[in-house]
């Protein structure tokens, strides 16, 4: 009984592998036909997230000096949420043109340089965010 189960974690883990994979396949074929730059965000349970641009050819590049937030959409504006944290209190996000987020979504902000001292904060830059409701 031990040995199947034994299987069965090793059969779910390399299939876990092989979607990571592809999906970063993906992700490269689809940069290096746009002019965009396109990111991969890796999200280990115990340490924060690591952030790497896709350069030419497909290699990845370790951002530094990015931090993020996690929290849930608690107001919906035209263009923009405010997201409330559970120890950092609330944060005012810009929203892509063709996202549309509702009450109660979970998102991960990226950011870097200061959080202004607004009600709700604001972040000096803001570089991107991540649904996680979707995930």
């Amino acid at each position: 009984m031990k040995n199947a189960k034994n299987k069965i974690i090793a059969l779910l883990s390399a299939l876990l592998y092989l979607s990571l994979t592809a999906l970063a396949v993906l992700l490269i074929r689809e940069h290096s036909a746009s002019e965009k730059t396109s990111y991969l965000v890796t999200m280990p349970e115990d340490s924060n997230p690591g952030i790497f641009s896709i350069e030419k050819r497909g290699r990845l590049k370790e951002l530094s000096g990015v931090n993020s937030i996690i929290g849930t959409v608690t107001e919906v504006y035209n263009g923009s949420v405010v997201v409330e944290t559970e120890s950092d209190g609330s944060f005012f996000v810009t929203l892509d043109t063709f996202d549309s987020l509702n009450e109660g979504d979970r998102l991960m902000v990226f950011y870097s340089g200061a959080i202004l001292e607004t009600s709700p904060a604001q972040f000096e830059k803001e570089l991107g965010y991540l649904v996680l409701t979707d995930l």
